[in-house]
């Protein structure tokens, strides 16, 4: 586990000021970075493609922001366009790297 900076007001600006913790959890069998209590997950595993069911369970932990490599896809255009329908609809800011 580390500790990392972050804003009290982070929820609507994405600042970082005030100490929170960063740790890896497993949801389905990913291993994701849990920021600040789950306010920000990321799925940085470019060599292991997630199934949908795994990024289904990644959105209903209802992140605010999940942040994903693009090469985790593998080209998988079908698969990138279900999680960006499923975080619209849960209001979830998905951010590809």
């Amino acid at each position: 586990m580390c500790w990392r900076v972050i804003n009290q007001d982070r929820r609507s600006r994405g600042i970082f000021f005030l100490a929170e913790k960063i740790e890896t959890i497993k949801i389905a069998g990913l291993s994701v970075f849990n920021i600040a209590d789950g306010l920000v997950m990321a799925y940085t595993d470019e060599h292991t493609q997630p199934t949908l069911e795994q990024l289904r369970a990644l959105v209903s932990e209802e992140p605010e922001r999940l942040v994903i490599l693009e090469d985790a896809f593998q080209c998988n255009d079908e698969l990138k366009t279900n999680l960006v329908q499923k975080c619209h609809i849960h209001n979830i800011d998905l951010w590809m790297a």
